[in-house]
């Protein structure tokens, strides 16, 4: 089994950094016995704004995306 850190959905990955999301969050159900796992973030316009202008600047000329091949981008 994975462990993973689930405090990290509370926040949205944006620009290489995890943040605070500015909206709403919704609950995340476990399927097996129907409890909230975690909230998530919801995201408004103003999330959307910052998550496209973190993609522009990463595929950006001299940006770190432009220059990688297929396998190192899929990690």
């Amino acid at each position: 089994m994975i462990e993973v850190d689930i405090r990290l959905a509370e926040k949205m990955f944006i620009g290489g950094e995890w943040v605070a999301g500015s909206a709403r969050t919704f609950p995340v159900y476990d399927p097996a016995d129907g409890s909230v796992v975690v909230e998530v973030p919801a995201g408004n316009a103003s999330d959307v704004d910052r998550i496209v202008t973190a993609a522009r600047a990463a595929f950006a000329a001299g940006g770190p995306w432009r220059s990688l091949t297929p396998r190192p981008a899929a990690g």
